[in-house]
């Protein structure tokens, strides 16, 4: 449902990115962006009415968490504001930080998690030997989570999620192979800065508040920092201390990405279990790797058609 309903905001917003006039033109496209947004901010508010509304069930019985659910990242934002602070601008703030942390973090992992999948799957030998390593290393990180951790029998299940913190330091091939997908794919490909005061890059004088476009993917399909650029080789980042400023898929300095981490830690624990667990068949070999010519984070045009084993 969710998905579903910031789907079409999303594409709409990546056809303005190229056709400004988008924003402004009262057409047909117009209207139904607007409609789509006020779909999805009431279906976001709801949640959180209600989330509310049960946090003050819990409070008034005298219980911190009476009916004994687990607490998730709404109720974090909620416990930060006090009962008299409560108000139509509270639920609306918190209702754009859920919708930029779900959405903004979560479609940038997918993203990277499709592309990483699809080079660990193609029928080359580089990429059967890096889905090899990573399988490898994933069954030494998960060994107290299955029920058959020596990889080749069919009856090997996962039994209880997550590992635990030795075992999650354990995945860093895996993490490299999505570090590798950043960089060659560059899911976001561009980033907007103001500068803050006069600056000279080269020859060039930017000054105060100029508009700045940074383009990630300039930097990391350079040949001076990466050789062979278009080349996937996870082992650019495995075990291996990164130049500053060659590698910005979540930008450097204050504002940089805070999810990062987070970003990165789901996503290594959901590829080493796809991995571990099922045999993917890439099916459309041809078009599979080739980009949207506008969608942003960059996703596969055509996507990624896989069997499953």
């Amino acid at each position: 449902t969710f998905a579903k309903m910031y789907l079409p905001i999303v594409q709409e917003g990546n056809l303005r990115t190229w056709h400004p006039e988008r924003v402004y033109l009262p057409t047909p496209a117009w209207f139904q962006f607007q409609r789509d947004v006020a779909t999805l901010n009431n279906y976001v508010l709801g949640l959180i009415e209600t989330r509310w509304a049960l946090r003050q069930r819990e409070a008034a019985g005298g219980v911190d968490n009476i009916s004994g659910r687990r607490q998730d990242v709404l109720d974090q934002c909620l416990g930060a504001i006090a009962p008299e602070d409560w108000s139509k601008s509270a639920a609306e703030q918190i209702r754009d930080e859920v919708k930029t942390f779900i959405l903004a973090g979560h479609e940038t992992s997918a993203s990277m998690l499709a592309w990483s999948l699809y080079e660990l799957t193609i029928p080359t030998a580089a990429a059967t030997s890096h889905r090899e390593q990573l399988q490898k290393e994933a069954l030494l990180a998960f060994k107290d989570c299955l029920t058959d951790s020596n990889g080749s029998s069919s009856s090997l299940r996962i039994t209880s999620m997550p590992p635990r913190l030795a075992g999650l330091q354990q995945l860093q091939f895996s993490e490299a192979c999505l570090r590798e997908s950043l960089r060659k794919y560059s899911v976001v490909p561009t980033v907007v800065r103001v500068c803050s005061e006069a600056v000279s890059v080269g020859p060039h004088t930017l000054s105060k508040g100029s508009t700045l476009m940074v383009h990630l993917q300039g930097v990391h399909h350079n040949p001076v920092f990466w050789p062979d650029p278009l080349k996937y080789d996870p082992n650019r980042f495995y075990g291996k201390e990164i130049t500053p400023y060659t590698f910005i898929p979540f930008i450097e300095g204050p504002r940089m990405c805070l999810g990062q981490y987070l970003s990165l830690l789901e996503s290594k624990i959901v590829l080493s279990t796809l991995l571990m667990t099922y045999r993917f068949e890439l099916v459309n070999v041809e078009d599979a790797g080739v980009k949207h010519s506008f969608m942003v984070p960059i996703i596969p045009k055509t996507g990624h058609y896989m069997k499953i084993h």
